[in-house]
């Protein structure tokens, strides 16, 4: 009987939230090797993946600073957060809004933000937007690209 009750029960290594749970029916039969949760691990300083596009994906690289946005906190209200690229995946997938992303993780600097004085932490499975830094430019050149672009490409013929 009580080897029957080991077999039923799952244990944690680390204390933290469930999260992504595959399985919502009691007496539900798992599959060989299929995921049952993810535990993210309590009092860390988070990580986040990130989506980095096509196009840019040859301007970044591990150990870049990254400037993230908390979707459910307008940063022009409470600000950002500081984090670094760690890691990029070599193999890119289709996302059905943006085409081809290359999935990143990174990490955060902190896993709170202040809100009116308040310390908020933040919960797993938040969105975020991520905005890493890859050059700079000055306003004017802003300004002149599209003129230069017209001119790169008015004069030529097929």
């Amino acid at each position: 009987v009580r080897e029957r009750e080991q077999l039923e029960i799952i244990r944690s290594p680390v204390d933290g939230t469930v999260q992504q749970l595959s399985v919502y029916t009691l007496g539900a039969v798992l599959q060989p090797a299929q995921n049952l949760m993810i535990i993210v691990p309590e009092n860390r300083v988070q990580q986040a993946e990130v989506q980095i596009l096509n196009k840019d994906v040859g301007f970044v690289y591990p150990g870049q600073s990254v400037t993230v946005k908390v979707d459910a906190f307008p940063y022009t209200r409470y600000g950002t957060i500081d984090a670094e690229l760690l890691s990029i995946s070599r193999d890119s997938t289709t996302d059905e809004q943006l085409g081809l992303v290359f999935p990143a993780q990174i990490q955060l600097k902190t896993n709170h933000i202040m809100i009116d004085g308040q310390t908020v932490e933040l919960t797993p499975g938040m969105s975020v937007i991520a905005e890493i830094k890859t050059d700079k430019r000055r306003v004017i050149d802003y300004l002149l690209s599209p003129i230069q672009e017209y001119q790169a490409e008015a004069l030529r013929e097929r």
